[in-house]
């Protein structure tokens, strides 16, 4: 059985499958799985859980506005590794980057697209 992390949510949980990110790391070079994995739980954390609009723009459930500079702040990682990171993530076909979000000061609006695999709701 996969290991499950919960946060509780106003109207029940979510819960991250560990198991779909280890999916992600298999063949990928040694030194990136850790940084890959971290910015992608980051993204899916602060990713949108149900459809809705920022400033405007209508967002999907799994579509995240994000900076690099807060994806550097929440996981430690160096700006580098981060693009890096997210490189390897656009490359894998795991997040899609949909485009700059007007009036976001340097956020870009990505798509989780394996946020059906990492993330379940428990009502």
């Amino acid at each position: 059985m996969s290991e499950v992390f919960q946060v509780q949510l106003v109207n029940g949980y979510i819960a991250f499958e560990r198991g779909a990110v280890d999916k992600l790391e298999e063949g990928l070079p040694t030194t990136i799985p850790g940084a890959c994995r971290s910015v992608l739980i980051e993204m899916a954390w602060n990713a949108n859980f149900e459809s809705g609009n920022f400033k405007g723009v209508p967002l999907e459930r799994g579509d995240v506005c994000i900076s690099v500079s807060t994806l550097q702040k929440l996981t430690g990682l160096g700006t580098k590794t981060v693009r890096n990171a997210l490189g390897v993530l656009k490359a894998e076909k795991s997040v899609t980057q949909k485009g700059a979000i007007k009036g976001a000061k340097k956020a870009l609006l990505y798509h989780i697209n394996i946020y059906e695999d990492i993330i379940h709701k428990f009502d």
